[in-house]
């Protein structure tokens, strides 16, 4: 039990709502039941977890740096959708007719995203063929008139 300072000027009491937060990180410090702590580290797991989530910001930073920020919340949406079929498939966990329209209009919101972008990718690409074209076009005029130019000094001489 948490005994609160008895020269603070107060009754000496601790207000419940305080004393359920900070009762368990008293309980943490020392043992009540007298019993010995179970918890051994383990540097196999603590090193393989390590190495994970490494490996998992180092793909973030990648995925971001190649692509960009909303790209990685759509990754985070599809990493959801298989978790939660994960978890109605094999742990059998309840889906809710609310869950299935909230996962159907996650899955459209997405599936728009990508459509947008698409066609976004082909509309920059025709745009840069216009331009080579345009480009080619008119150093072809260039050489053209650079032509008709020294044909005319020719027949002036």
């Amino acid at each position: 039990m948490i005994r609160p300072a008895a020269g603070r000027g107060g009754s000496g009491r601790v207000d419940p709502r305080t004393q359920q937060y900070l009762q368990p990180a008293a309980d943490a410090g020392n043992n009540v039941r007298g019993e010995t702590s179970s918890f051994h580290f383990d540097f196999v797991i603590f090193g393989t977890n390590s190495v994970c989530a490494f490996a998992l910001n180092l793909a973030v930073f990648l995925l971001v740096g190649k692509t960009s920020a909303l790209t990685m919340n759509v990754a985070g949406v599809v990493k959801d959708w298989l978790l939660i079929a994960f978890s109605w498939s094999v742990i059998k966990d309840t889906v809710t007719p609310l869950n299935l329209f909230g996962y159907g209009l996650a899955f459209l919101g997405v599936g728009y995203y990508n459509h947008c972008k698409l066609q976004a990718l082909k509309a920059k690409d025709a745009q840069k063929k216009v331009q080579a074209g345009d480009e080619e076009a008119g150093k072809l005029l260039e050489e053209r008139e650079s032509e008709v130019a020294g044909k005319r000094t020719e027949s002036q001489d």
